[in-house]
């Protein structure tokens, strides 16, 4: 991907947004669920190399080094849980600055 600048302000201006309507709403605007995923998943692409498979792949979310992988983002830094048995899991914490911490990576 050569647009990575351009996906982080994207992030960025989700996580934004998500923010005011929690303000105007007095409701909370989560990204976890499909958006959070996604941006992890992209994210491992961009920066680990991972090779993603198709949206909606049993388990597996991409292939590395010749190993399957397993993908979870969260915003939170505690527990997650896995689809099933993987050969490698990468955990990352994506923040609303649009950067993110490796949680786990194994």
């Amino acid at each position: 991907m050569n647009n990575v600048e351009t996906i982080i302000q994207y992030i960025k201006e989700l996580f934004n947004v998500a923010n005011k309507l929690g303000k105007i709403t007095n409701r909370p605007f989560p990204l976890d669920g499909h958006p959070l995923g996604s941006i992890g998943e992209v994210y491992a692409e961009i920066y680990y190399g991972v090779e993603l498979y198709k949206p909606g792949h049993k388990i597996h979310d991409g292939r590395w080094n010749g190993k399957e992988v397993q993908i979870k983002a969260t915003q939170r830094n505690d527990t997650t849980y896995v689809k099933g048995e993987t050969e490698l899991l990468l955990v990352l914490q994506i923040m609303a600055d649009g950067t993110f911490n490796e949680i786990y990576n194994g």
